[in-house]
């Protein structure tokens, strides 16, 4: 599911089947595999790995330092490091990120916002610079 070298311990599953309305916070890593009507965040800020099987469902907020999306989405992405979008992933909604992979097939409705990583400083991050999106060697 995600990219080699990537992978965490996953402390707490939502299965399928189960529908969680409210708030969730979570230390460590949480996989949903069922769905959640509310906000997701991880406990402490810039923390927490997120993975949103295919099954899965999230109809709000959400806030980690790694996310791996392979479900839906319906809410607005906040992530301190990276995102991994995989191929059934559908998101409605807006992604802030600092690395992002997006495999064919996945889909965003909403805009696509790089931001600098909390230690760099705005004039050394390539991101900060509006002008310069992309450059090919």
């Amino acid at each position: 599911m995600a990219e080699a070298g990537t992978w965490r311990a996953i402390d707490t599953l939502i299965g399928r089947g189960c529908h969680i309305e409210g708030q969730v916070l979570f230390n460590g890593g949480l996989r949903i595999d069922g769905q959640v009507s509310g906000d997701v965040s991880g406990r402490l800020p810039g923390q927490g790995y997120l993975v949103l099987a295919s099954a899965g469902q999230i109809c709000g907020d959400i806030r980690a330092a790694h996310v791996v999306i392979d479900g839906r989405i319906n809410g607005n992405l906040h992530v301190s490091g990276r995102v991994e979008l995989l191929s059934r992933a559908r998101i409605i909604g807006d992604i802030h990120y600092v690395s992002l992979s997006m495999r064919p097939g996945a889909i965003v409705v909403g805009q696509l916002c790089p931001t600098a990583p909390a230690s760099a400083s705005d004039a050394s991050y390539p991101g900060s610079l509006p002008a310069v999106m992309l450059k090919l060697a």
